[in-house]
């Protein structure tokens, strides 16, 4: 038995075949039709373009290979249990709630068993499934991206933790700073951990901080790198981090620190042994990400942990852009087990 494996993130959309042991066949990826690379189209319009592009895909996956029964499809915002996506800030922005996606794909393609999850659920699934963390309680998988997401695994329940309407695990969109002031996120909510920590964030604090064209930025590796401030994006960001470039990286320090202090009331809250980073911005930035984010986490006191405690709270996952199409793998197959029992 073939499951083809999406994972439908803010900027781009996944796809290959997982196979019985645990391998990604024929990988594809393409921009996700979201509602920045489209502003002038509708809402509705929108998600049925969103549509189109899934059934497609699986469509001509299904005609390469006859086997397919299943579709595990990792979403980027909160999915309900009964496959309604919430929101989808990163896509939709502050529009499309409580979308039917499942009922919509079941009336596309009826033919296949569909399993439809947020895709922080799934890549937490593949980090709670290995062996390096049997010996834990709780770990804690977080992605830095487009946006800021995050899921809680019991390892002991082997199981991650969902509420029915999948209000949890939604970080990025807890509110951090009240002011009037404070930005605004996809969303469309004020002072949002993602608004302060994403990679979109960054790139916007980056862009906002270069235009005031202080003596910092004017010395800058990045100033060297791009003609005007608005045409900085995160893969300059990233280039000047990694020639460590002192004026990115100061506000890289900013954008960690509501990152580091959602993790001190996660850790007191409920106990975590380790937070795992993944997403585009952080694994591209890898140890740069970390260490500022341990830089943060030392500004501040945690209950019952030493120093050396807290710095080993954080590492990063692995750089091989799979996390969420092997995790909705592993969930297909975990539930094709379960109906069976």
């Amino acid at each position: 038995m073939k499951t083809l494996v999406m994972d439908i993130g803010g900027t781009h959309f996944r796809s290959g075949i997982f196979t019985e042991d645990k391998k990604i066949l024929g990988l594809e990826k393409f921009n996700t039709p979201n509602f920045i690379n489209n502003p002038s189209i509708s809402i509705k319009n929108l998600q049925e373009l969103l549509i189109k592009a899934i059934t497609e895909t699986v469509k001509k996956n299904q005609e390469k290979y006859r086997d397919i029964n299943s579709v595990g499809l990792s979403f980027a915002g909160p999915v309900t249990k009964s496959g309604i996506v919430r929101s989808a800030a990163t896509i939709w922005g502050k529009h499309g709630h409580n979308y039917p996606i499942y009922r919509r794909l079941k009336k596309e393609i009826s033919n296949v068993r569909w399993v439809i999850v947020n895709d922080i659920t799934a890549a937490t699934e593949r980090y709670g499934q290995m062996n390096k963390y049997k010996s834990m309680d709780f770990i804690c998988v977080v992605t830095i991206s487009s946006g800021v997401g995050n899921k809680i695994f019991d390892i002991s329940n082997r199981k991650t933790i969902l509420d029915r309407m999948s209000v949890g695990g939604e970080l990025g969109h807890i509110q951090y700073n009240l002011s009037k002031s404070s930005p605004r996120c996809d969303c469309g909510g004020k002072g949002h951990v993602s608004s302060f920590s994403s990679g979109r964030a960054m790139e916007r604090l980056t862009i906002e901080t270069a235009k005031k064209k202080n003596k910092s930025y004017e010395e800058s590796i990045l100033r060297t790198l791009v003609e005007k401030p608005e045409n900085i994006n995160n893969k300059l960001i990233i280039q000047a981090l990694k020639m460590s470039d002192k004026f990115t990286l100061d506000i890289l320090n900013v954008a960690t620190f509501p990152i580091a202090y959602s993790i001190n009331y996660l850790s007191g809250a409920v106990g975590i042994n380790r937070f795992i980073f993944i997403g585009g911005f952080a694994l591209n930035l890898g140890d740069i990400y970390i260490n500022s984010l341990k830089k943060s986490l030392n500004k501040i006191a945690f209950f019952h942990r030493t120093r050396k405690e807290v710095t080993e709270l954080v590492e990063l996952g692995i750089n091989d852009d799979m996390d969420c199409l092997i995790g909705v793998g592993l969930l297909s197959q975990k539930q094709y087990a379960e109906a069976r029992q």
